[in-house]
């Protein structure tokens, strides 16, 4: 049907890439944090909706000020979530400044 056009040849710093180990993260953690964040911001504001329409705002008949605390408690969690992510790329800057540093051969020397 088509002609058949061979695939492009797989460039160097790829297959490099490739063959070391250390360019391979480990994501468990991250998945983990990923899927409890996802948990909190189904049932949290869920949750609060309920909570608050029924035990907290109960004598009023107004659906909104339980509905503002549902939307607070997912902006908190949206919060936490970014919060939670500049401090993981900051301990992994660190952790990446002291491999290099320890590459060199600086740390750790006694003089």
């Amino acid at each position: 049907m088509f002609p058949a056009t061979p695939l492009p040849p797989t460039p160097e710093h790829l297959k490099a890439a490739e063959r070391t180990p250390e360019g391979h993260a480990d994501l468990s953690e991250v998945m983990y944090k990923l899927a409890a964040f996802t948990v909190a911001m189904v049932l949290l504001p869920i949750g609060t909706y309920f909570l608050t329409r029924d035990h907290v705002f109960s004598p009023t008949t107004s659906l909104t000020y339980p509905a503002i605390s549902a939307v607070t408690v997912a902006n908190a969690v949206l919060i936490a979530f970014i919060w939670v992510a500049f401090r993981e790329d900051a301990v992994d800057a660190e952790r990446e400044k002291a491999a290099k540093l320890r590459a060199k051969g600086t740390v750790g020397k006694v003089e």
